[in-house]
């Protein structure tokens, strides 16, 4: 230990260890178990690295290569070997195992909690755009009402022209709706009512005929108290006052459609001011009704009795009787909800069953729970009066007595003289 000490400071500076038979002597310790160590070491770490690291290592050891040459530290030599085959070289292909998001099993393919918000901008070109072409539709509407107002397009009366020049309208005499101040298609102010020829007010108005031997021998008030339901008008109005639905079952002809709506009003049920509807299943039975009840009232078909249907609403602010078909209620509900400006309601005909009486009965149900001063009255035929009084929560069912007619038995004989 003490030579190899001396011979270490014996060296010049800059020395190296002289190799050879003196390089052992400089090495303390066992040199051949160290190689053997310095052998195994290497084996365990080739085995331990995988391909990917191996190629790695080799690209980092040919940059630290390529770094040094660059900055001039050491100069490349070429010196041929037996190893140096290019041919014996592996490349290593590094593929990266990625599957799409649709195959890898997920759903949810976002991290996003929450619905996206909606945000309005009128400034928007969408918005722009939209409301010029609203616009330009107005426009075109205006021009083409302008054009409606005259039959044919090339004739002057009725346009702006023909009314400077002095050119008057041709009258149709034969045309109900034609005439002075009796125009419905083209108003004094030269605005068009495209419904008027599908209206039927202007035909329902006119009185009608009576056609029956009972009908010209009987008042209005005669023929109303020789209905059935007449008799029971003060139990009928009682129990209507006691519930507030009921459900009425009475035969065709029992007067249950004309006759409850007038009780009612005369009766003062459902508030004062406030309308009574009654729904009719068709649109003939709700006009052909309303004339039949303004003729009892004894006022004019539009003003306290009324009807509204699809394309016509005959109605105004002294309409205290109101028919119309279950799609024009169902249509109000809509708007209104709580069908503030009916103070009673009438379904009639409901055992008819239709998609528009049905999505009624739950409204008007949730309807009759949410006021306590609208009274709800279902007319219906025997065979379904219980299944409405047990929707509506047991309600009271009144029966209106029927009546019967004399039958005439007549025979007829024929003999034959041989």
């Amino acid at each position: 230990m003490t030579a190899l000490d001396r011979r270490w400071y014996d060296m010049e500076e800059g020395a190296t260890a002289d190799a050879g038979a003196d390089a052992e002597a400089a090495f303390v310790g066992d040199a051949k178990k160290f190689q053997e160590v310095e052998a195994e070491l290497a084996k365990k770490q080739v085995k331990r690295l995988t391909a990917r690291q191996a190629h790695m290592n080799e690209e980092q050891t040919k940059w630290e290569e390529n770094q040094l040459i660059t900055s001039g530290v050491v100069t490349r030599t070429s010196v041929a070997t037996e190893f140096d085959d290019e041919s014996v070289n592996r490349v290593q292909l590094i593929v990266h195992d990625l599957k799409p998001p649709f195959l890898d099993g997920r759903i949810v393919f976002t991290t996003q909690q929450q619905m996206v918000s909606v945000v309005r901008d009128p400034s928007s070109d969408l918005a722009v755009v939209a409301r010029k072409g609203s616009a330009l539709l107005r426009e075109v509407r205006i021009e083409t009402d302008k054009t409606k107002m005259r039959k044919k397009f090339w004739e002057l009366a009725g346009s702006k022209i023909g009314d400077l020049m002095g050119v008057e309208r041709k009258v149709d005499p034969d045309d109900p709706n034609a005439g002075a101040g009796k125009d419905n298609a083209i108003g004094d102010d030269g605005t068009v009512n495209y419904k008027a020829d599908a209206q039927f007010a202007s035909h329902l108005k006119k009185k009608s005929d009576a056609v029956s031997v009972f009908a010209r021998s009987k008042s209005y008030r005669e023929q109303r108290e020789y209905l059935p339901i007449f008799t029971v008008r003060q139990q009928l109005l009682q129990i209507i006052r006691d519930h507030q639905i009921v459900v009425v079952v009475g035969q065709t002809g029992s007067g249950k459609t004309t006759q409850l709506t007038q009780y009612l009003m005369e009766d003062g049920i459902g508030g004062e001011g406030a309308m009574i509807g009654c729904t009719q299943p068709r649109r003939v039975a709700a006009m052909s009704v309303a004339k039949r009840v303004s003729e009892e009232v004894g006022v004019e078909l539009g003003q306290e009795v009324g009807y509204s249907i699809r394309f016509e609403d005959v109605t105004s602010d002294k309409t205290r009787i109101k028919y119309m078909t279950d799609g024009v209620l169902l249509r109000e509900s809509l708007t209104s909800p709580d069908l503030d400006k009916y103070g009673a309601i009438v379904m009639d005909e409901a055992h008819e069953r239709s998609l528009h009486t049905d999505v009624l009965f739950g409204i008007l149900r949730k309807v009759a729970g949410q006021r306590s001063d609208i009274k709800l009255i279902i007319t219906s035929a025997t065979m379904d009066a219980e299944k409405f009084s047990l929707f509506f929560g047991n309600a009271p069912v009144f029966e209106i007595p029927g009546r019967t007619f004399k039958v005439w038995r007549v025979y007829n004989c024929v003999f034959s003289v041989v």
